[in-house]
């Protein structure tokens, strides 16, 4: 898959964003891309982890971001370098419950 269909279809998802659609709301917790994206899901060149911010259920997908999706917030900048530090440091424990706590307060 080329990186401009990618883009297209991971939409404005990233680390931290916030964004809602008929399914719930959800915070982005990770992005992955390539074999990092295909030991997750098999079949994607890319894969979006969200936390669904009523039940707390993590998900792995790879749908495309459409007209069904509404952005409620995304962090500045400099939230998304700690953000990423906290979640590479959760992954090699695989502990993701700090990231969550860093994206919600």
């Amino acid at each position: 898959m080329n990186a401009t269909r990618t883009a297209a279809q991971l939409g404005p998802r990233r680390l931290g964003t916030v964004y809602r659609n008929d399914g719930g709301v959800f915070v982005v917790e990770a992005v992955l891309h390539g074999a990092e994206a295909r030991v997750v899901l098999s079949w994607s060149d890319w894969a979006v982890t969200v936390r669904n911010r009523l039940t707390g259920e993590r998900l792995t997908v790879c749908s495309a971001w459409d007209d069904r999706n509404q952005i409620v917030s995304q962090p500045k900048s400099a939230e998304l370098d700690l953000c990423a530090d906290d979640f590479r440091s959760a992954q090699a424990g695989r502990d993701l419950h700090p990231v969550s706590l860093r994206l919600v307060a």
